[in-house]
């Protein structure tokens, strides 16, 4: 699954692209696009990328919905692919990590920070073949952690007390060097 704006930043036509190459290994993989606009410019967008790679039977477009009700989505996916061209943190990365699910993300800023060794596979962006291949990788569990040890890896660095403690070392250390 992807969850985010679809924006063309967030690559997912890379994703679409990638999906007859998994097809052709797993023929019962599907493909979840969630945060389209309500207003179908978004669908209609993606709909020419989904038909030309000959995927509609395997590609599902869902609206946006409630941020508090995508963590059930990233539980009921096998994994979440994350195809940007530029990412920032890549929030959703950390979130699909915390529901104990693997990444597939591209080395476009933020990934490298959150999927690492044994959590999923970073691959280069705008990389259609590279994305399946991970894809297919991630699908069989192939040096993948199990969920608890994802969640767990996921609370470990991102939770929220971890991330203040270490927002408020970053201000100790500046008023120790300033004081």
């Amino acid at each position: 699954m992807f969850a985010g704006n679809f924006f063309e930043v967030k690559g997912i036509e890379y994703l679409i692209q990638a999906m007859p190459a998994v097809l052709e290994k797993k023929p019962d993989c599907e493909l979840i696009l969630l945060g389209a606009r309500p207003d179908s410019s978004d669908r209609n967008r993606y709909k020419k990328h989904i038909d030309s790679a000959g995927v509609s039977h395997a590609v599902r477009i869902v609206e946006r919905m409630p941020h508090e009700e995508i963590p059930a989505w990233i539980r009921a996916s096998d994994l979440l692919v994350l195809p940007s061209i530029r990412e920032g943190f890549g929030l959703v990365a950390a979130e699909a990590l915390a529901c104990g699910r693997p990444v597939v993300a591209t080395m476009s800023g933020g990934p490298e920070d959150i999927v690492l060794e044994g959590m999923g596979i970073l691959v280069p962006p705008r990389d259609p073949e590279s994305l399946a291949h991970a894809i297919l990788i991630v699908l069989d569990g192939e040096g993948i952690m199990s969920s608890e040890s994802l969640a767990e890896s996921a609370r470990s660095r991102f939770s929220y007390g971890v991330v203040a403690g270490k927002i408020l070392d970053v201000y100790n250390a500046v008023l120790r060097e300033y004081a």
